[in-house]
């Protein structure tokens, strides 16, 4: 496995420059190290998706886009029928 190098100079000038005083970036870099050296990594880190909506819940979704659907059609389609002036639809 290889070894990763952490150079400390460039890291603690930053510090100073960002307006840690000597002895918070010396802390700083401390922890870095310790972190840096202690954690041995066997392989990646891999992140789960732990958001998964359950099943019911698109055929609940899907339900009701249905029956939305086809109350609008029957609206749209009464509406059609007082424009056309066919208020009484006779089956016989």
């Amino acid at each position: 496995m290889a070894e990763i190098t952490f150079d400390t100079y460039p890291y603690y000038k930053k510090l100073i420059n960002a307006g840690m005083t000597e002895e918070q970036a010396e802390v700083q870099i401390e922890i870095m190290v310790d972190i840096s050296t202690e954690t041995k990594l066997t392989k990646p880190i891999e992140f789960q998706n732990t958001y998964q909506p359950h099943k019911s819940l698109w055929k609940e979704a899907a339900k009701t886009f249905f029956w939305t659907w086809l109350i609008g059609m029957i609206i749209a389609l009464v509406v059609a029928l007082e424009i056309v002036g066919l208020k009484h639809i006779s089956f016989t």
